[in-house]
C-alpha cells in the first residue's frame, strides 16, 4: 500500500507540473531518483510546524507578513526576468515565504547564511523577520547570472539593508569569506546552484567550521545530494521534507 502512495504522488507530480520540468524530469536520472525520494518522505506543512513548536500569534504574523510581501512583490519585479516579472523567464530568488519567516521569528538567529538572491524573495523575508526580532544579519552569496546587479536583492527594503551583507562573486570565493567575518551560523537557507556538488561543496566548505543548528535546502528535487546527507548525518540533524524543501533541525 505504502509503495502506491508513493507512485500515485509521484504520478501526480510529473503530470500537474509544466511539461518542461516533466521532460527534464524523466530525462534526468539523478533528478527522477532525487523525486522519488522527495515524494516517499514528504511531510504537509502542519507537521513541520508542530515539529518546530506552534504559536498561533507568530502563525497568524507569517501568515498576514506573506499576504502584504507578495502584493508588494509583484509591483516591484514585474519588469524584471524572472517567476512573476517578464513572460517566458524563471529564477527569483526562493519562495517559502511563510515557514521561512515563521522559522526566523521562532528561533530568533544571530547569524543567517543564505545562497541564491536573485530579486530577494528569500533574502526580504530573513531580514524582515530578523527586524522583527530586532537582532540578527543576513549575510547572501549569490553570482548575478539573469539580473543586473542593481536588482539584486530590489526586494529588500532599503531601510533594512543594514542587516544585509551581500557577496557577489558567486559561493567558491563568497563563503570563505562570510565564514571568517562570523562567530556561529543559526541558520542555513540554500536556494542556488541547483546540483548534487553545487550543494555538496557547500556544505562541506561550512561544516570545516561550523554545524548549523537549521539548514534549509530549496528544491531537493532536483538531485539526491539531501537523501545522501540524512543517510550520513542522521545522527547529528533530524530531517523532514515539505514540498520540495528539506529541513534539517540539528540534534542537541
Amino acid at each position: 500500500m505504502m509503495y502506491i502512495k508513493i507512485l500515485l504522488r509521484l504520478l501526480i507530480r510529473i503530470f500537474i507540473q509544466k511539461p518542461v520540468k516533466t521532460l527534464r524530469t524523466i530525462r534526468s536520472k539523478e533528478r527522477f531518483l532525487g523525486t522519488i525520494w522527495l515524494e516517499a518522505n514528504k511531510k504537509n506543512i502542519s507537521y513541520l510546524i508542530k515539529f518546530i513548536g506552534k504559536d498561533e500569534k507568530l502563525l497568524n504574523e507569517a501568515k498576514e507578513f506573506e499576504k502584504n510581501f507578495l502584493i508588494k512583490k509583484k509591483n516591484i519585479i514585474k519588469n524584471l526576468p524572472i517567476t512573476g516579472g517578464l513572460k517566458g523567464y524563471t529564477g527569483g530568488g526562493g519562495g517559502n515565504i511563510f515557514i521561512l519567516y515563521y522559522i526566523v521569528r521562532y528561533f530568533k538567529p544571530d547569524v543567517v547564511i543564505e545562497s541564491g538572491v536573485s530579486a530577494g524573495n528569500s533574502s526580504s523575508t530573513i531580514v524582515q523577520a530578523l527586524e522583527k526580532n530586532n537582532n540578527g544579519n543576513l549575510y547572501s552569496s549569490d553570482l548575478a547570472t539573469h539580473l543586473e546587479k542593481k536588482d539584486i536583492g530590489i526586494l529588500i527594503p532599503n531601510y533594512l539593508k543594514y542587516r544585509w551583507k551581500l557577496f557577489e562573486k558567486g559561493d567558491k570565493i563568497n563563503l570563505p569569506e562570510i565564514l571568517d567575518q562570523v562567530n556561529n551560523i543559526d541558520i542555513v537557507y540554500y536556494d542556488s546552484e541547483k546540483s548534487y556538488q553545487g550543494k555538496k561543496n557547500f556544505m562541506e566548505t561550512i561544516f570545516k567550521k561550523f554545524n548549523p543548528e537549521i539548514i534549509i535546502i530549496d528544491d531537493i528535487d532536483r538531485d539526491y545530494w539531501f537523501r545522501d546527507f540524512v543517510k550520513t548525518k542522521y545522527k547529528k540533524y533530524e530531517y523532514l521534507v515539505v514540498k520540495n524543501v528539506g529541513y534539517l533541525f540539528k540534534i542537541n
